[in-house]
């Protein structure tokens, strides 16, 4: 995970026999993989699959206790700098990591030859002298550079929250503007053709320079008439973003024959009187024999040579190979015709590429392709999520009032940022004669334990798991153990895996639609699946604490003097809409929609397939709005309203009214990635 300190990749790595890659360079997504649902939530595209619409890097407006809060130039609150973990490469290498990882969608060649040249350098290089080279990447691209959370967890660095696009490489301000120069203050060799950024709160401008002066403290510049020198100011910083002669020699990289890779051959030749010349090729891989058409003949003049032949086969510019090893056992005196050599030139580098190019069928074990069930119908019921000790004593009202409605509730799932009310609420549970579980967090690092041992002494009747550590943890205990929608499953085979790895039951992923959820539920024990009616979809799940970022001058939980704990949060995005901020027991942030999801109108039809475990989800409600939720929806499944009419009445009590997200979205799930490749 991008999230591992060098420390925790120490420690994955000491535990574990498997090969270790690790993220070290590009697009740092905010959120934890497989756990950004922003893009499904906005338009149905998928970001855990493929299909991110970048929503973090939109601007945001900070509400605190319902204020904005004037953060001056900062708006991209949770759009994160560039990952640069060039400096630490020596370190990950002693570490024992297998394989880097470069980011590069979307990026230009020059990106791709001057990323990767830089990394491979440093691996091969301990001694390797790092800031020329990261100059070099900030310049073919960069939203600023940071080592991300290989050091750890620095909240007021790792977003910077001014920008969100590329930069290029900062080197400097601005000293002064005349009508027809900028001087900058910098240490950088600047030369003509060269491209900035100048930006600050107010303007953002660029161009390429035509003329380059130095100066006492920098250079002097000179642009044309496109760039309009009004909109550079004294004290702007000043990005190298583009430079030709960078990029004149990173095109050399891989437009110029000698740069290019070869992949070096050994030949080893065998040429007798009266047979066919064969040709045995090694390319370190694979190895390959060809013979002549013709057979060797004795010679009238110009017999054949080693050296001849050698040259003849080494002729391979036009192809990726290039002959590094010959031998020759050649009876002396023989001839071959010089067409014949060209010929089994060309067919040694075809059926070479041919062998390179071919791929195994990949092989995927014993696994039983889905078969239809058969629903078997059982009384539904409600399991309510709650995150605060004042929920769990609202539904302890709504109970002592209406007993009747106990009959159909499953189980009660406390989700609460602090553990130090998992004992009272799980007392107040049991005293209702109510089957109380614990949710975990839903991300697991090493030697984070101390979630799991508070829930332990609160002695739940289950344990709702959000991650597959959590399961191994609690496997073997005594505890009924439920499978949350952080495990992501959208497929019947997932889904039998887990179910038979001990979860009694698994709510299925946020990431379908309603005609999705619909094809899977035929593939799969529905008895077993929960779905989610009623909830704020859980956007950004995230390490970077937004609480700790801009609510305090702290790097992490020592120093930040826990703002979370005092203050509501809100990220106001471009439409108006507010989203919830909270915070986990490990201080990790989630970002809730503004506008919450209902699934009221599916019920009937899920209920006549099989399903009898829905979800109802609290977030901040007050006392009395949370005691018309849970009636409107324990009404719904007890039958005493219709589905349409839970949704209408619900439509009435959000501030925001409700919706169905992307449930209702009948499109397929394309990928896009598939089209432009085929375009």
């Amino acid at each position: 995970g991008r999230e591992n300190s060098l420390d925790e990749i120490a420690l994955i790595k000491t535990n574990t026999n498997k090969e270790l890659e690790v993220f070290v360079h590009g697009a740092l997504c905010v959120a934890y993989s497989g756990q950004c649902f922003t893009s499904e939530a906005l338009g149905g595209r998928s970001a855990n699959r493929g299909q991110c619409a970048q929503s973090c890097r939109f601007d945001y407006q900070l509400f605190v206790d319902g204020t904005k809060k004037n953060l001056v130039d900062k708006k991209y609150l949770v759009s994160p700098q560039d990952l640069c973990g060039i400096k630490e490469i020596p370190k990950l290498v002693e570490l024992g990591v297998d394989s880097f990882k470069v980011e590069g969608r979307l990026k230009g060649p020059e990106y791709v030859s001057c990323v990767a040249s830089n990394y491979r350098q440093a691996i091969d290089d301990q001694q390797m002298q790092f800031d020329s080279a990261i100059e070099q990447m900030a310049v073919t691209y960069s939203r600023g550079f940071y080592s991300g959370w290989l050091h750890g967890v620095s909240h007021q660095n790792l977003v910077d929250a001014t920008f969100s696009n590329k930069r290029g490489a900062l080197i400097g301000t601005v000293e002064a503007v005349t009508r027809q120069e900028v001087h900058i203050k910098t240490t950088t060799e600047l030369f003509p053709g060269d491209g900035f950024y100048f930006a600050d709160q107010h303007s953002q401008v660029g161009g390429k320079v035509h003329e380059v002066r130095k100066s006492l403290n920098g250079h002097k510049l000179k642009f044309g008439r496109e760039l309009n020198l009004k909109l550079i100011r004294p004290q702007q910083k000043v990005y190298l973003s583009a430079r030709d002669k960078l990029y004149k020699e990173l095109n050399k990289s891989y437009t110029q024959k000698e740069k290019l890779k070869r992949i070096p051959l050994s030949i080893e030749v065998i040429a007798k009187e009266n047979q066919k010349l064969i040709l045995s090729v090694n390319d370190g891989q694979n190895e390959i024999k060809i013979c002549s058409d013709s057979k060797l003949i004795v010679a009238n003049s110009k017999p054949l040579t080693c050296e001849h032949l050698q040259n003849g086969l080494a002729g391979l510019s036009h192809s990726a190979y290039q002959l590094t090893s010959f031998k020759a056992d050649l009876e002396e005196g023989l001839f071959l015709h010089n067409k014949e050599i060209k010929r089994l030139k060309q067919l040694m580098v075809e059926r070479l590429n041919q062998v390179r190019v071919k791929t195994s069928p990949l092989t995927i074990g014993s696994v039983n392709l889905p078969q239809q069930c058969q629903p078997k119908k059982h009384k539904a019921k409600l399991s309510i999520l709650l995150r605060t000790i004042e929920h769990v004593l609202t539904l302890e009202k709504l109970l002592l009032k209406t007993d009747s409605y106990k009959d159909f509730i499953s189980m009660v799932i406390i989700d609460f940022e602090f553990g130090k009310n998992f004992i009272p609420a799980i007392k107040i549970l049991k005293e209702l004669g109510l089957f109380s579980v614990i949710a975990t967090t839903r991300i697991l690092k090493p030697k984070e334990y101390h979630n799991f041992r508070l829930i332990e002494r609160a002695k739940p009747d289950g344990i709702l798991i959000r991650n597959l550590g959590a399961l191994n943890y609690f496997q073997k205990s005594s505890f009924k153990l439920f499978g949350d929608f952080s495990l992501n499953i959208t497929n019947s085979i997932s889904f039998d895996y887990l179910i038979n790895k001990g979860l009694e039951s698994i709510c299925l992923s946020y990431d379908m639609n309603a005609k999705q959820v619909n094809n899977l539920l035929q593939y799969i024990d529905t008895s077993k699946a929960e779905i989610t009616i009623h909830q704020y979809m859980p956007e950004f799940h995230m390490e970077h604490c937004v609480f700790a970022a801009f609510l305090s001058q702290g790097n992490s939980f020592r120093d930040c003097g826990k703002p979370c704990e005092k203050h509501l949060v809100h990220l106001e995005d471009m439409y108006g809409n507010k989203h919830e901020i909270k915070a986990d027991q490990e201080c990790r942030n989630t970002m809730f929609k503004a506008i919450p999801q209902s699934a009221a109108t599916l019920i009937p039809h899920w209920k006549e397939i099989g399903v009898s475990n829905f979800r109802f989800e609290a977030l901040q409600e007050s006392r009395e709005d949370l005691l018309k939720k849970l009636t409107v929806y324990l009404d719904l499944i007890s039958e005493k309203l219709s589905s349409q009419e839970a949704f209408n009445q619900m439509d009435h009590l959000e501030n925001y009214g409700v919706n169905t997200g992307q449930l209702l979205n009948k499109k397929d799930y394309q990928d896009r990635k598939k089209q432009i490749s085929k375009a």
